[in-house]
């Protein structure tokens, strides 16, 4: 039973950073304000738009709720963000880590990049039974965000901009170009988070570049 508990925190460690950054139909940006008032009727509202939005304000309960029937007719979005509900959602049993794995592995089968990254991700692989195939499941992730990033969705453009492949990526020069490059353009299609890390990683490379000046006119 210890082992078990072990088991699914770690489960519940590694689902967090698909979490935080969730698919862009999900993000923050697709919380609707009307769904928090005090006497909001929900059944006013499509099923579909209430699970997105519960997901972006990590309403957990609400999404295990509204995207279950989604789920469970083979949406590959809705079985994911499921999947991540049951992980996170409060109290924590043996059950709910159970249901998560198993809607991580259907939306992971089903195209869903998040949740074949998650397969793929030495962190939890064990838990969502694909350690073996996990170097398998991170390229075809790979391959749908940058598949995605072709046809202008912001978010994969910015997990293509991260986990992207290829031979430049072996060359450190080349490679943090190309990750500034790509994550401009995501920033440019409205992926707050790209702007966040392309922001953070030009104040970083002008704080070095101040500090070799610094030291050379000291010099």
């Amino acid at each position: 039973m210890q082992r078990t508990c072990l088991a699914l925190l770690g489960l519940l460690w590694g689902l967090s950073l698909p979490l935080l950054a969730a698919e862009p139909a999900a993000s923050a940006d697709s919380a609707d304000p009307a769904l928090h008032t005090e006497t909001v009727d929900l059944r006013q509202f499509p099923p579909h738009q209430v699970a997105l939005d519960a997901f972006a304000r990590n309403c957990f309960d609400r999404v295990i709720t509204f995207a279950k029937p989604f789920a469970d007719q083979g949406d590959a979005q809705m079985q994911y963000m499921l999947g991540v509900a049951y992980a996170l959602a409060l109290p924590q049993t043996l059950r709910s880590g159970q249901n998560s794995a198993r809607y991580i592995q259907l939306a992971a089968h089903n195209g869903n990049p998040y949740a074949q990254w998650s397969m793929g991700s030495r962190a939890h692989c064990r838990e969502l039974n694909s350690c073996d195939d996990a170097d398998d499941w991170q390229s075809k992730a790979r391959a749908s965000w940058e598949a995605l990033a072709r046809q202008g969705n912001a978010q994969a453009m910015y997990f293509d901009a991260l986990k992207g492949e290829g031979w430049i990526n072996y060359v450190p020069w080349f490679s943090r170009q190309n990750q500034l490059d790509k994550l401009e353009k995501a920033a440019e299609a409205g992926s707050k988070i790209a702007i966040d890390e392309w922001m953070t990683r030009h104040r970083e490379a002008f704080k070095k570049e101040g500090g070799v000046r610094a030291a050379l006119i000291g010099a």
